[in-house]
């Protein structure tokens, strides 16, 4: 099971599984659609900000963009069908992750070829706007930040912003900071958190670091973990943020002061997952013990659910924030 996430529309979830794109209805626990035509597995898949269509990548060498509605391909109207199925060479290229921008205008597509180079198009006509090529080093992760203006990028070594309109190197972070497993815009679109993969200095801790995205600089830092940071999250509110650690806990902090509001130690294994409830009051988490935990962000009440067989690697709430849905290394959610 890859790339899942919550569609827009009630009650619906999508995720790449062998060679189809599934929506399945998280009320019922069943697939609603699938759409089916990638003769390989789906690799990557991402849905625009209004759920009307999907994106998918496969190890086929092709890429399709799926109209949730008419459940089909919805090709561009330019009428480049290569262009609409990945075909951009004398022989296919298999893509191996897709991001849509948050206004759905644009779509970052990472190409599984010797340079990995990243494409940006747009969607309604499929062409592409430019071509960069990052780091040779494998690139980890990529996000357009939610205001759509800034592209990031995150190699094995540094994190690279790129200008979203002109495709311009903005600016590089670098420095003791830099290494993340772990990275997330904050909503507003000003700052970055990452979480680091490896100690600073002599600490024999693993910081958190907040960035301003105009300077490029770091503004804060959180320090507390003594294990590889796997996972972090934003509150909507922005005022807090949640970090998840090798050392098997779960840290709440303030934003503003940098300092820890609550130290979560239920899990007994690292912790790959943790987000918090749309409205902030919840925190959520999994991780390799193979169970997802429910808690007051703040402290107190603790709910167990237990019954996937391998590591939990995502969990995430529906939009109300009435359901949970994890999803297991077991290939279930």
């Amino acid at each position: 099971i890859l790339s899942p996430s919550f569609l827009p529309t009630e009650g619906e979830f999508v995720c790449g599984s062998q060679n189809a794109v599934l929506v399945l209805d998280v009320a019922r626990g069943g697939v609603r659609h699938a759409f089916t035509g990638h003769i390989r597995s789906v690799s990557t898949v991402a849905h625009n900000r209004d759920g009307t269509r999907i994106v998918s990548g496969s190890w086929d060498g092709t890429l399709r963009l799926w109209d949730v509605a008419k459940r089909r391909v919805d090709m561009p109207q330019s009428g480049n069908t290569d262009k609409a199925l990945g075909l951009l060479g004398e022989e296919p290229v298999s893509y191996i992750c897709a991001v849509f921008s948050h206004d759905g205008s644009r779509a970052l597509l990472e190409r599984n070829d010797s340079d990995q180079s990243i494409e940006v198009v747009k969607t309604d006509t499929w062409d592409l706007t430019y071509k960069s090529l990052p780091a040779s080093l494998g690139i980890l992760y990529m996000a357009f930040s939610p205001d759509c203006v800034t592209i990031l990028m995150a190699t094995e070594e540094d994190l690279v912003l790129w200008d979203a309109a002109a495709g311009h190197l903005r600016t590089r972070l670098e420095g003791k900071f830099s290494q993340s497993s772990s990275i997330m815009f904050s909503l507003d679109g000003q700052y970055l958190l990452t979480g680091n993969i490896s100690q600073a200095g002599n600490s024999q801790e693993y910081p958190t670091c907040l960035w301003d995205i105009a300077t490029g600089e770091p503004i804060r830092e959180f320090w507390g973990h003594s294990g590889y940071i796997r996972c972090i999250a934003f509150s909507l509110n922005g005022r807090r943020i949640s970090t998840g650690s090798d050392d098997m806990t779960v840290i709440v902090w303030d934003v503003a002061t940098g300092t820890s509001l609550a130290t979560f130690k239920e899990h007994n294994a690292p912790v790959w997952s943790v987000t918090f409830s749309p409205s902030g009051d919840h925190l959520v988490s999994g991780g390799v013990d193979c169970r997802v935990l429910v808690r007051n962000s703040e402290g107190g009440e603790l709910l167990q659910f237990e019954g996937h067989a391998d590591t939990v690697g995502l969990v995430a709430f529906t939009p109300d924030g009435e359901v949970i849905i994890s999803s297991s290394d077991d290939t279930t959610m």
